[in-house]
């Protein structure tokens, strides 16, 4: 697939690691086939859902048709790279200029 397209909200968002699993394993179950959860991480100040995804925007709107109307959709941040390479390109929020994965 030629996209990493990461999914992220701050560490807080979650009371712990398992919550972010079961969004992982929604998203797993919802989201079109041709997309790849790749797995999840979280650290001190973000947790992040990685996909992987040969059509960005076909999965930033499926993403938005799960997401859109619940607390999650106003908290996270989406932006996707080339995968091979390691700068990022910001979705959402639309005002969103930079995008860090630490």
């Amino acid at each position: 697939m030629r996209y990493m397209l990461v999914i992220q909200w701050p560490a807080d968002s979650f009371g712990d690691i398992e919550d972010l699993i079961n969004i992982e394993d929604m998203l797993i179950a919802r989201l079109p086939q041709e997309c790849d959860v790749d797995g999840h991480d979280m650290g001190a100040t973000q947790a992040n859902i990685f996909v992987r995804t040969s059509d960005v925007d076909a999965t930033f709107a499926a993403l938005e048709a799960v997401f859109r109307e619940t607390a999650e959709w106003r908290e996270m941040k989406i932006a996707y790279r080339d995968a091979a390479g390691s700068n990022y390109t910001a979705l959402h929020p639309k005002t969103l200029q930079q995008f860090v994965v630490s």
